[in-house]
């Protein structure tokens, strides 16, 4: 099999069938600017290393006019997805609240766009925007720093694993007074400056 330029992507895709989530804004581009539009729209099954967003649901995307193509953005809503506990290693049901997240789309270049600028197309033809990234970005970013099966968990041992969250484990407890990791530190500091 020969690999070029032009088959990279389709391989990418042979290999992450991720299905392109598409809105079509024809209306819209002929309206004046300012006019929104909400449209609802399958999520797509986004699935990393931590979380993975469960099948058959729906979102709302909102679409406004502006002056040279359209711009959308996620509402505010939540959406169900499952993940493994950080401290106790279960697995667990996740709500994820979308409320971030916001895209411009255009028919051609607008001059207020540098080349460097990463900016998004309308479909010419078909005069639709793809949506998937939006979509994609708004469900990672709006992922809570730690993810945790709730607030109460107390994780497990890290000396023999038993889980805390069924009780205390037979580990012999350490004062957090007598673990002092840089104890020495002033003794090596004073050799040091001699």
């Amino acid at each position: 099999y020969h690999l070029n330029y032009y088959s990279i992507p389709l391989l990418y895709h042979k290999l992450n069938p991720i299905r392109m989530t598409t809105i079509s804004v024809g209306d819209l581009l002929h309206s004046d600017p300012g006019t929104k539009k909400v449209f609802k729209v399958d999520l797509p099954v986004f699935k990393d290393d931590e979380v993975t967003i469960q099948q058959g649901q729906e979102v709302e995307v909102e679409v406004y006019k502006i002056d040279e193509g359209v711009s959308a953005s996620l509402l505010p809503q939540a959406i169900k997805g499952k993940s493994r506990c950080n401290t106790c290693l279960k697995d667990f049901d996740l709500d994820i609240d979308l409320y971030l997240g916001e895209k411009q789309y255009y028919l051609k270049m607008p001059d207020s766009i540098t080349e460097d600028e990463e900016f998004n197309w309308i479909d010419k033809k078909s005069l639709e925007i793809d949506v998937t990234e939006l979509l994609r970005e708004g469900e990672f970013l709006n992922l809570p720093p730690v993810l945790k099966c709730s607030e109460e968990c107390k994780g497990i041992c890290s000396s023999c694993g038993e889980e805390l969250n069924k009780g205390d484990c037979e580990c012999e407890k350490s004062d957090s007074d007598t673990i002092k990791p840089f104890a020495n530190l002033k003794e090596m500091m004073g050799e040091d400056e001699n």
